[in-house]
């Protein structure tokens, strides 16, 4: 036994509560090293000061006086933080979050039905890059928003709904 782990095990030690065979090795070791024998004497001098020490009784008048000093605390009601309504969870709001990705891609193509737009010129002179990157900006805005803002838990394999 080295003298870090004797003076791990010397408070149980000094108590009896060590196992016989850590007891045995502690007595072995402080037998060859005075540092560890000098904390084992602070041990023992503080368990001696301790049990030398007369146990607190308090009387029956000072009873009576801490449980009605007790008796008239008033306890504070706890402090009630607002609560934030809770958002959508489950199929429902997967089903709502859809729903609002649909009505923006409805209404793109209703401005272009009836003339208001014209996606078709639009694109004529939009640099390619861009419109790569207006194209994923769309696919993930309707594909995987409404995943993010529904699904609790999103394993590497799919998405679950809880709720």
């Amino acid at each position: 036994m080295n003298c870090r782990e004797c003076e791990s095990n010397l408070s149980p030690y000094v108590l009896d509560e060590a196992p016989e065979e850590v007891r045995s090795a502690c007595a072995a070791h402080l037998q060859t090293c005075a540092a560890c024998r000098d904390i084992l004497a602070q041990y023992m001098s503080i368990v001696e000061t301790i049990s030398n020490e007369a146990e607190a009784v308090p009387s029956a008048s000072e009873s009576a006086a801490l449980a009605m000093a007790l008796a008239q605390v008033r306890l504070g009601s706890p402090a009630v933080r607002p609560v934030a309504a809770p958002a959508p969870q489950g199929l429902f709001a997967f089903l709502l979050a859809s729903a609002a990705a649909f009505v923006m891609v409805a209404a793109v193509l209703a401005l272009q039905t009836f003339g208001r737009i014209n996606i078709l010129a639009l694109l004529g002179s939009v640099n390619p890059a861009a419109l790569a990157l207006a194209f994923v900006i769309i696919v993930f805005v309707t594909s995987f928003v409404p995943i993010a803002v529904t699904a609790r838990r999103r394993p590497l394999n799919g998405m679950t709904f809880m709720g």
